[in-house]
This record gives C-alpha cells, structure tokens and sequence, in this order.
C-alpha cells in the first residue's frame, strides 16, 4: 500500500522493465553512432542523406526498436492486463497520451509522461470509481492540448527576434 493504493509485484516488474528499456533506448540514442544517425535523420532526413546517412536504415531500425520495446512491455503487462486482439487499441492511445503528455520530443519526457498517467489512472481507480480510469486519460489529453500543447515536461518554445 502507498498511499492508500495497492501496488502488485507485477507493477513493480513493469517499473524496472521501463526502466531498462528506456535507459537502454536513452544510451543508445545518444552514445553511438547509429542513434545519433538515427536522430539526424529524425531532424533532417534531407540533409542525413546528403552526409551519407541512410534514411531506409533508420527507419527500419526505429521500427526494430519499437517492436523490441513493445514486445517487452507486452510480456510484462500480460499478466496484468487482459491478452486480445482488441486491447492494443486503447493502450496505444494511452501511450500517445503520455507522449502528448511528456512533451513529443523526448524520450524522457514521455517515460515520465507514462508514469505520471498511470499514477493518475490509479488514483482515480482507487478514490473514485474504476470504470474513469480509462476516461482519465482522455480528459488529461483534452487538458494538456487546451492548456500546454507543448506538453507538461518541456518549457514552450519562445520566438527570439
């Protein structure tokens, strides 16, 4: 119990896999070559070719990546949540929430975009009633994108003159 909510163990094995995960990502984004090649071509794919960086290597990489990181979190939430063909739909919006809500632009900001939902999401679950917990979600989008388009994590772009 934290906070008057349960946590399962399983949460806890959720917590340390996306731990792992994203600072696997986090070192390999930053630290090697095809990371940074990667990120070039995120920011100017244009101009990473013109340097010799493939775009087709980059993107089936990111694409690598993905699927590793969602097979990952598939494994470790299985237990957790129900396992269908129709479940990837609202976890994918959720993650999109937490991106929109991290900030879009960084690894980071959307790991702790993530933590914040599912911080929230409990919460709700547990003070107010559990059928919300999906909702909350949604309505934090709805907030976050009137309030902050920018995202929560990150300072708002400034024009400078």
């Amino acid at each position: 119990m934290i906070g008057g909510v349960s946590i399962r163990s399983q949460e806890f094995w959720m917590l340390g896999a996306i731990l792992v995960v994203g600072v696997g990502i986090i070192l390999f984004s930053e630290r090697t070559r095809l990371g940074k090649a990667m990120r070039a071509v995120a920011e100017q794919p244009i101009a990473a070719r013109i340097v010799g960086i493939s775009p087709a290597l980059a993107s089936a990489v990111a694409f690598g990546i993905a699927g590793f990181s969602g097979a990952i979190a598939g494994v470790v939430s299985s237990p957790l949540y129900l396992s269908a063909w129709s479940v990837g739909l609202l976890l994918a919006l959720k993650g999109f929430v937490a991106a929109v809500l991290g900030g879009l632009t960084s690894y980071r900001a959307a790991i702790v975009g993530g933590l914040l939902l599912g911080i929230l999401e409990s919460y709700v679950a547990g003070y107010i009633a559990s059928g919300y917990r999906d909702a909350v979600a949604f309505l934090i989008l709805i907030i976050v994108l009137i309030a902050r388009p920018a995202g929560l994590v990150l300072r708002p772009n400034r024009a400078r003159v």
